[in-house]
């Protein structure tokens, strides 16, 4: 039986894509990738602690499976009992130092620069990382965790300094900037502007060709909707949307400071129902402007008012689901954000909603809206179970 067993995990092992002996990056893609190195520390976790797969995920693997493991890590810390959950926490935190997660060599398939391809983007573990420590951060506010205000902190610390870091040595991405300045934002709530001034630099560089004309169009930072709407319009296809809103929004940052970076999420909505003839091209740039938005985490910084953020974010979540297809898979996932972000804020305001729908309503519109009832069900059980017990 130990001799099969072995022989199982060897077969798993040489699969992993750009593992030592495994498969070679260029021919897989994210999904199949991320299934495959899934596949591996499943197998290996009835045998290994968490600690010994993170060591060989931080040193052998592509920066999509290095996301994809530390989302498993996340899962794990929602489901394990609070005895285990400070193993796992440590874990993860240790894992957010990786020195790979900052190397372009993690994030580049082996010898393609398809943008299709897994890993295209020489910061996505890096980024992909930070939105995990972001979720896990939200997690200790609920009122349902386990997690204590000390794990709240160490998280905070952690996701601090590779947002530091990453900014460093990632200068091309603007979302990394974003992020960065979302920290700073919050380090000094009460002057905001503060923190432009160490995100001028990395932003600045964030915005290439096309975009960089659109972005630079008036020398306050604040954006030229036709020369916005031009490039979008221009692109080959939905990939470069996010790259192009995330560079306009933290380039107007850097150059205006406050109110050109408020002006430009309203002008990026207007925009938006400019393109009505490309629905795609709409749909993901709702996709992007509500993502970048989620990720400013500290909007009254901005001097946006609670009551305010929350209705902007709500008639965002809205508009976007009214313009995906009705077979997009991307409904699906939409829902599920809509709904934590209200469970949230339930949780934070004592179950004070200022004008949102509230996570049940949003639940029954899903299951009208969404195609997979199934795979609905299953990811959204958790959630309304934790919200129940609010």
């Amino acid at each position: 039986m130990e001799d099969v067993e072995e022989e199982i995990a060897e077969v798993l092992r040489s699969s992993r894509p750009d593992a030592p002996g495994g498969l070679d990056m260029e021919d897989v893609e994210e999904e199949d990738c991320n299934s495959l190195w899934s596949l591996w520390w499943e197998f290996e976790r009835s045998t290994k602690s968490w600690k010994e797969l993170s060591d060989e995920v931080a040193s052998q693997a592509p920066a999509c499976a290095m996301v994809h493991f530390s989302e498993r890590l996340l899962q794990a810390l929602r489901t394990e009992e609070a005895a285990d959950q400070d193993a796992t926490l440590k874990v993860l935190l240790e894992f957010s130092d990786a020195p790979r997660l900052l190397s372009p060599i993690a994030s580049s398939p082996s010898s393609s620069s398809s943008s299709s391809s897994a890993n295209a983007s020489p910061s996505a573990a890096a980024e992909g990382v930070l939105k995990t420590l972001e979720v896990a951060s939200d997690m200790c506010k609920g009122i349902s965790s386990s997690l204590k205000s000390a794990d709240q902190r160490g998280i905070e610390k952690a996701h601090k300094s590779l947002a530091e870091r990453a900014a460093a040595a990632f200068p091309e991405s603007g979302a990394i900037a974003l992020v960065l300045w979302g920290v700073e934002s919050q380090a000094s709530p009460s002057s905001s502007s503060t923190a432009v001034p160490s995100v001028r630099k990395t932003s600045l560089n964030s915005a290439t060709g096309a975009a960089f004309a659109a972005l630079q169009a008036s020398s306050n930072g604040t954006l030229d909707p036709a020369l916005f709407e031009a490039t979008l319009r221009a692109l080959e296809d939905e990939k470069g949307v996010e790259a192009v809103v995330t560079a306009a929004l933290s380039s107007s940052l850097a150059l205006g400071g406050e109110a050109p970076f408020k002006e430009a999420r309203r002008l990026g909505r207007a925009v938006a129902d400019k393109l009505w003839d490309l629905p795609k091209r709409r749909a993901a740039l709702l996709a992007a402007l509500l993502e970048s938005e989620l990720r400013c985490r500290n909007l009254q910084t901005l001097g946006i008012g609670v009551q305010k953020k929350q209705r902007l974010l709500r008639e965002d979540f809205e508009a976007l689901l009214a313009c995906l297809a009705d077979d997009d898979e991307a409904r699906e996932a939409w829902w599920l954000r809509y709904m934590r972000y209200v469970d949230q804020v339930s949780k934070e305001r004592g179950g004070a909603l200022s004008g949102l729908p509230t996570v049940m309503d949003l639940h029954w519109r899903a299951m009208r809206s969404v195609a997979d009832q199934a795979s609905y069900q299953e990811k959204a059980q958790e959630l309304l179970q934790q919200h129940a017990s609010i």
